[in-house]
C-alpha cells in the first residue's frame, strides 16, 4: 500500500503547496482511492506535480461533510471524475455551522449545483469494502466522553441549530502486514474520537495492534488532560506508525513525538507513506 499526501496543512517538497485540509491517495492491489479531497486549491496543483489527473482515480470516500476535506468534489467532477463511485454517508451533505461569539461560519458542503448527482453516490452507514481490502467503518456509535465532539459544530437544518452529532465521521482501514495481525487506520478528523475510532476498528477485525495510524486526530487546541488521555489510551495498541496530519495540532504532535519518538512520521503535501 502506498498513500500520497496531496493536501495538508504544511509541505515538505518543492513544487507542492499546503493549505488547511486533508487529501490522500491511496494505491493498494493496483487501484487508487481518493480519500477526503481538501479546499479544493491544493488538489489539482498537487495531482499534476506527482504527474497525475482525476481519470487514474477509481473511487472517491469522504470521511465527512466539512468544506476542508470535501471542498475539492466540485472541481474533480468538472475535470474528469464525474461519475466516479463517491462513498459518504448521507449525512454528509448536510447544513454545517461553526458558531463563534461573532457570527455563525458555513463549514458544509452543501452545493445549489447538487454535487452528489456529480458522482456516482453510494451511501455508507455500515462497515463496508469499498476496493479490495479496504474497508470504511460505517458510523462510529460507541465513544468517549473524553473525546467528545467540540460543542461550535452545528448542524443547521432551517430552524434552531442543533450539536452537531457526527454521524458521518468515517476512518478506513485494511489489514496490514503478512500475516495480518495488524491494522492500518486512516482518519478525516476522528470527530468521533482517535480512540473511539480504533476501538470500533478493532470490534470490526478483532485486531489489538495497529501497524499504521494516519491521518487528523482533531487534537488542535486539546487541554492537556485531554492530550494525556488519549496518549495513555493509544499505547494500548502498539502502533508501529504514526502520522498525525492536519488538524492534530502542532502541540498534540509534539506530544506525541516525546512520547512515541521515531514511530511518528510528519509527511507533508507531496510526501508519501508505504505500509509493507
Amino acid at each position: 500500500m502506498k498513500i500520497w499526501v496531496l493536501s495538508n496543512n504544511w509541505t515538505t517538497r518543492r513544487g507542492f503547496v499546503a493549505e488547511h485540509g486533508l487529501s490522500l491517495l491511496i494505491e493498494s492491489d493496483g487501484r487508487r482511492l481518493l480519500f477526503d479531497t481538501g479546499q479544493g486549491f491544493a488538489l489539482p496543483i498537487n495531482l499534476a506535480a506527482l504527474g497525475m489527473k482525476p481519470q487514474d482515480i477509481d473511487a472517491v470516500a469522504l470521511s465527512h461533510g466539512h468544506w476542508d476535506h470535501g471542498g475539492g468534489l466540485a472541481w474533480l467532477a468538472n475535470n474528469g471524475g464525474r461519475g466516479l463511485p463517491l462513498f459518504a454517508h448521507p449525512m454528509a451533505f448536510e447544513r454545517r455551522i461553526r458558531r463563534s461569539e461573532l457570527s455563525d461560519h458555513d463549514i458544509g458542503l452543501h452545493e445549489p449545483g447538487g454535487l452528489r448527482e456529480r458522482f456516482e453516490m453510494v451511501e455508507v452507514t455500515e462497515p463496508r469494502e469499498i476496493l479490495s481490502g479496504l474497508w470504511l467503518t460505517g458510523e462510529i456509535s460507541a465513544r468517549h466522553e473524553e473525546e467528545a465532539p467540540d460543542p461550535r459544530h452545528m448542524i443547521d437544518r432551517g430552524h434552531e441549530p442543533e450539536p452537531d452529532p457526527f454521524r458521518d465521521d468515517l476512518a478506513l482501514f485494511t489489514r496490514g502486514g503478512a500475516g495480518g495481525q495488524g491494522v492500518v487506520v486512516v482518519t478525516g478528523c476522528a470527530h468521533s474520537g482517535v480512540v473511539a475510532t480504533l476501538e470500533h476498528v478493532g470490534s470490526l477485525t478483532g485486531a489489538s495492534t495497529v501497524e499504521a495510524l494516519i491521518g487528523g486526530f482533531h487534537l488542535s487546541g486539546a487541554s492537556a488532560e485531554r492530550l494525556r488521555w488519549t496518549i495513555e489510551n493509544l499505547r494500548r495498541f502498539a502502533i508501529s506508525l504514526l502520522a498525525p496530519l492536519h488538524c492534530t495540532g502542532f502541540t498534540a504532535i509534539g506530544a506525541f513525538q516525546s512520547v512515541f519518538g521515531g514511530r511518528v512520521a510528519l509527511p507533508g503535501s507531496g510526501d508519501w507513506l508505504e505500509i509493507p
